[in-house]
């Protein structure tokens, strides 16, 4: 009986520890990359637009070779979606849902149901090409919140 006693008071101690820390973790995750390509927004724009390219400069199909990816709708087009399954990238989906030619693409990217996030690739003409940003925002789920602090 004792000892189911400490067994009982240590998993709630955990418990709680996990709950306090999850009122400190962050709420909101933003991430911002950018890079200057030498080359026309409109180029660039032809090739990012489509999310089978992706498997070309993204890590994501190389994390796990032995996920199932599943792509759904026209490509280049809002409303074209890359679904996932896989043991090391999860589940998850990214869908476009805004394009503005030459100068923007816009998806939601959904990690299962972790967490959606709003990303985008904004590109802008510069004297050395095109600066090409990637961003990423979101909303973090309350018992992830912990888990966040530790992330960086």
């Amino acid at each position: 009986m004792r000892a189911l006693k400490t067994i009982l008071i240590i998993l709630f101690s955990l418990i709680g520890l996990w709950l306090v820390l999850s009122l400190f973790g962050p709420k909101e995750v933003q991430v911002e990359r950018s890079t200057v390509v030498n080359a026309k927004s409109e180029t660039i724009y032809a090739y990012v637009s489509h999310l089978k390219n992706q498997d070309e400069w993204g890590v994501w199909r190389r994390m796990d070779k032995d996920a199932r990816f599943e792509f759904t709708g026209v490509d280049g087009t809002v409303g074209a979606r890359a679904s996932w399954d896989g043991d090391t990238v999860m589940q998850g989906s990214q869908t476009i849902t805004a394009l503005e030619p030459g100068k923007s693409v816009t998806s939601e990217l959904a990690f299962g149901k972790f967490m959606v996030s709003q990303v985008s690739l904004d590109l802008e003409a510069v004297d050395a090409g095109t600066s090409v940003t990637w961003s990423l925002h979101g909303t973090i789920p309350f018992h992830y919140r912990a888990m966040m602090l530790f992330m960086g």
